[in-house]
């Protein structure tokens, strides 16, 4: 293994640290959105050419139908949603999955390539 540090380990380093820093933007964003929404039941419906959608009733009563990319992962008929109170068309759907894995995923990445050059430099110190 080389001692040196090299171009390359910089570079994934500093990405590391972006990644680190927008996994951090994203957790508080996704902790920021659940605080300041409603929780409410949806229903999952399908349209005719397939396209899913979700169908609930907000606090004053008001029907919204909200669209997702992710609906099509969601098996069950009714799932549980988190609406923005000013934009309630805006959800997000109330699964760990959902809300949390984006913001993990850039987290472990961002902290292997940190990692990545510790012992590089634990090597050089020696």
């Amino acid at each position: 293994m080389s001692k040196e540090i090299n171009f390359f380990d910089v570079i994934f380093c500093i990405i590391g640290l972006i990644l680190l820093l927008f996994s951090l933007y994203l957790f508080l964003d996704t902790k920021k959105a659940i605080k300041d929404s409603i929780e409410t039941i949806g229903v999952v419906e399908k349209l005719e050419n397939n396209s899913p959608k979700i169908v609930f009733n907000t606090e004053d009563g008001q029907i919204i139908e909200s669209y997702s990319l992710y609906i099509n992962f969601i098996k069950s008929k009714e799932v549980k949603i988190f609406y923005d109170k000013q934009n309630p068309y805006e959800i997000k759907i109330n699964l760990f999955i959902f809300l949390w894995i984006v913001p993990i995923l850039t987290s472990i990445i961002g902290i292997i390539l940190i990692l990545m050059i510790i012992p590089k430099i634990i090597m050089k110190n020696q």
